[in-house]
């Protein structure tokens, strides 16, 4: 479940990465190991988080 999450946000994050570079002609400075590491720190807090309650 959570590497199908991390999945569809880095699409959805590379789609925006893309449009934005079309649109005003500036490239990103992130990358996909970028993305992942904070999806990953995410969905770890928000599992500490489940837990507290």
């Amino acid at each position: 479940m959570e590497q199908e999450t991390i999945n569809k946000i880095t699409k959805i994050a590379k789609d925006q990465q893309q449009t934005l570079s079309e649109e005003t002609g500036v490239e990103s400075s992130i990358d996909d190991s970028e993305i992942k590491q904070y999806l990953n720190e995410v969905i770890k807090e928000v599992q500490q988080h489940k837990q507290k309650t």
